[in-house]
């Protein structure tokens, strides 16, 4: 029975996605430390409403100032292949911060 329970859970673990999320957009206009904040900000936005599963699927940088978090299921690997919710992060007096402008589908 344990040697089957251990089983399940090597499985899961596989199944797990554990690639980067996709950046696309103005690439070039933040860095990969911007990058690191940005997830921090949004995975702080997600746990303070409960929502600490979702996971970041793509970055849209549109500029060096704003980012849209896509987060949520995702199928493939072409961003129109997952959920079309996303949050929006912005640097405010130097600091990035998820807004409360968001898009649910």
């Amino acid at each position: 029975m344990r040697s089957l329970l251990a089983l399940s859970v090597i499985d899961l673990a596989s199944c797990a996605d554990l690639r980067e999320p996709a950046i696309d957009g103005a690439v070039n206009a933040v860095s990969q430390s911007d990058i690191s904040t940005i997830t921090g900000a949004v995975n702080h936005f997600l746990a303070e409403r409960n929502h600490v599963s979702l996971p970041i699927f793509r970055i849209h940088v549109i500029d060096r100032n704003t980012v849209r978090v896509y987060t949520g299921e995702h199928y493939g690997s072409r961003p129109s292949a997952g959920n079309e919710s996303y949050i929006e992060v912005e640097r405010i007096k130097g600091r990035w911060q998820a807004t409360e402008k968001v898009l649910r589908w």
